[in-house]
């Protein structure tokens, strides 16, 4: 037997979520396309084609150690400092993840993990 309620459908309840969070989520989507084509200028500078740094933003979680990145590839480096620095730069995330551990309902596995 069917319900005589009228649901709104999923793709309704999605399409007014996503009208409700648009507002809030404007500033950082304006950020992020900024940065892409910041990015995407800088890598086309160094020489570098379509494929790298979309291949780069896919594979690199964060942002700042692309353009550590690009930049190694560019004159010869050192693989291990290249790592090191990018461990440096991403450290802060250690540290951020642990101050607002507490903060996020998660089970104690989960607040000891680093990655999100």
């Amino acid at each position: 037997m069917q319900s005589t309620t009228l649901e709104p459908s999923r793709a309704q309840r999605i399409k007014s979520a996503a009208k409700a969070a648009l507002p809030y989520s404007a500033p950082m989507i304006a950020g992020f396309l900024f940065l892409g084509i910041a990015y995407g200028i800088y890598m086309k500078a160094l020489g570098f084609g379509v494929l790298y740094p979309m291949l780069m933003a896919l594979l690199i979680y964060a942002g700042s150690v692309e353009f550590i990145a690009a930049g190694a590839l560019v004159v010869s480096f050192s693989p291990l400092s290249v790592f090191l620095i990018a461990l440096m730069v991403s450290g802060r995330q250690i540290f951020l993840r642990h101050l607002n551990a507490g903060k996020i309902r998660c089970t104690p596995w989960q607040k000891t993990v680093v990655f999100d």
